[in-house]
């Protein structure tokens, strides 16, 4: 079980790198304001893949895990992976945060 974890951190880990080296790699040839729109545009694919993946429940839990770890400071481009989950239980709060501004993650049509 425990190596289980081992291996799916490091592939996580490996797959984070190949898209934020593909991801770099593509944003050098856009213009300002594509490239200004990229991270937009990558929580708007996460999140599509999260509820196709894990349903609406299941991306609330792992959303309100995610925003757990950026408020006490989880930091991926230093600390890897965050860990989002343990079993079926979400790591954090129960609830989300409080909004603090606008959400800007998904565009009105």
């Amino acid at each position: 079980m425990e190596r289980e974890k081992s291996e799916r951190a490091a592939s996580v880990r490996r797959m984070t790198e190949l898209l934020d080296t593909t991801v770099d790699f593509v944003e050098q040839d856009l213009p300002y304001d594509l490239r200004r729109c990229v991270p937009n545009a990558l929580l708007n694919i996460a999140l599509a893949r999260l509820l196709a993946q894990e349903g609406r429940d299941g991306a609330l839990r792992v959303l309100t895990a995610l925003a757990a770890a950026v408020a006490s400071g989880a930091d991926p481009a230093t600390e890897g992976p965050i860990r989002l989950t343990h079993g079926d239980r979400p790591v954090g709060r129960a609830t989300p945060p409080e909004p603090r501004g606008p959400a800007n993650i998904i565009p009105r049509r």
